[in-house]
């Protein structure tokens, strides 16, 4: 197997115990957003979202 197909392979994995974890936290997740523009005026949006197990 490829370098490239494992990697994907493991996001995948790792992917789907994430959804679960994140379903099993509903309430409990907090959300932070940013939103700048560089000086050529394109936008851009950070948002980060994190909990305590």
């Amino acid at each position: 197997m490829k370098l490239h197909e494992l990697t994907i392979s493991a996001w995948k994995s790792y992917f789907k115990v994430l959804k679960r974890d994140m379903e099993a936290a509903v309430g409990q997740i907090s959300f932070t957003a940013d939103v700048w523009s560089d000086s050529l005026c394109h936008p851009y949006l950070g948002m980060t979202a994190h909990w305590i197990r």
